[in-house]
């Protein structure tokens, strides 16, 4: 296995900027911009492959993320890759019926949403594939549903 990989290479960034922004972004609901230091960063991306490990998920497995940019996307992204798994990206616009030979290609049985057009996909997905959960990236929105986490 590689010495050095993107995960690691982040992680060393975090520790050499610390507190230093990593990025900006806008803030919908609150319509002002926040920033994300590197410590902030990678504390999250922690937090999510943790999570991901306890849902099962191990290296070489594939995860798809669907959503517009955000900074969960790449959260998620970096968590995935801490663990060794495969990021499966789609397109935010991608129809249910094209993503599905892909989720059954790569035996995905998890899958990040960005909204609840989204996560609507992911459900048809669940009832229609090999796919077994939903995270949503927009809490409100995965209250009481079946199969479906929140991110946060």
């Amino acid at each position: 296995m590689m010495k050095s990989h993107l995960a690691h290479m982040i992680r060393r960034q975090a520790k050499r900027y610390g507190t230093r922004e990593v990025f900006r972004y806008r803030n919908k609901n609150a319509r002002t911009f926040q920033s994300m230091s590197w410590n902030e960063f990678i504390t999250e991306v922690d937090r999510v492959a943790a999570a991901l490990h306890d849902l099962g998920c191990r290296q070489g497995e594939n995860i798809g993320i669907i959503s517009a940019n955000r900074p969960e996307w790449l959260i998620a992204d970096m968590a995935i890759h801490t663990l060794g798994a495969v990021v499966v990206p789609f397109f935010a616009n991608m129809a249910k019926e094209q993503m599905r030979p892909m989720v059954e290609e790569t035996d995905m049985r998890l899958l990040f949403a960005g909204n609840r057009e989204q996560l609507e996909k992911g459900l048809w997905l669940i009832e229609n594939s090999c796919l077994e959960t939903v995270v949503l990236f927009d809490e409100a929105e995965s209250n009481h549903i079946s199969r479906c986490l929140s991110f946060r």
